[in-house]
């Protein structure tokens, strides 16, 4: 399930947010992050494209610092110079998985290690378009 969260919230990014109710296979593990999801009913996913061109980062912080309920926070569109300041702004709670490509648009998903464990994170690499062009696949 974690794997799929973190592919679901690449799609999700560019949405407000959505409650997302528990998959039923994660309800038959009893290991402690699991019960403590299972506790609590429902997982809360943020999803927001913060548009890294001209956009206020202290502002953005300052809504971050106030949305920390939710369990999963997706940014795209983030200015690699912002990861450290969005990460502060949702406390020490969360943990960070941040692209390392994509110029200065880059994908940073922050999620509540109280609730959820890194199992792992990677970049699926590039593949060709019809026009000859490149484009990232994403991180998962």
């Amino acid at each position: 399930m974690r794997s799929l969260l973190l592919i679901l919230c690449v799609v999700l990014a560019g949405c407000d947010h959505s409650q997302v109710p528990l998959a039923s296979e994660s309800k038959s593990s009893t290991s402690p992050r699991a019960l403590a999801i299972q506790a609590s009913g429902s997982l809360s996913i943020l999803a927001w494209n913060v548009k890294s061109g001209g956009n206020d980062p202290a502002s953005i912080a300052s809504r971050l610092a106030e949305m920390r309920d939710h369990g999963v926070v997706c940014l795209n569109e983030v200015s690699p110079i912002s990861f450290d300041r969005y990460s502060e702004a949702l406390g020490t709670k969360f943990s960070s998985v941040r692209s390392r490509t994509g110029r200065s648009d880059r994908l940073q998903i922050l999620f509540n290690q109280e609730r959820f464990e890194l199992l792992q994170a990677k970049k699926r690499g590039r593949q060709r378009k019809g026009d000859g062009g490149l484009f990232g696949l994403p991180l998962t």
